[in-house]
């Protein structure tokens, strides 16, 4: 039972790192002082921030459905709102908008 609390509580941390990181994907000196730096092992690295939003973008790309997939399905959403929302940089309310969702909606996704 410990164990899966410290899993939980070690996955919690990494997902605020995670939000952290890809809420400031474009601010270097906040990349920097990530601590998915050092999870990632990009320390030594000439740019580890750059490395990092490499990433980051690399893993919401990553998400992207195969072509022929329904473009109305929940996988289009979720990758088209993590792509805009973070590497297009674009406000919550104008991604819920664009893709007809409430902000909570979003939110959720």
């Amino acid at each position: 039972m410990i164990e899966d609390r410290t899993v939980s509580v070690e996955q919690e941390r990494f997902e605020e790192y995670l939000r952290e990181a890809l809420g400031a994907l474009y601010d270097p000196k906040a990349l920097r002082a990530s601590p998915l730096v050092g999870l990632f092992g990009l320390t030594p690295r000439r740019d580890p921030a750059g490395a990092l939003r490499r990433i980051l973008t690399d893993a919401i790309e990553s998400l992207r459905p195969r072509d022929g997939s329904p473009r109305d399905s929940r996988t289009w959403r979720v990758y088209q709102i993590l792509r805009r929302r973070y590497t297009e940089q674009i406000v919550q309310r104008e991604v819920a908008a664009d893709l007809s969702l409430s902000i909570r909606q979003l939110q959720r996704d």
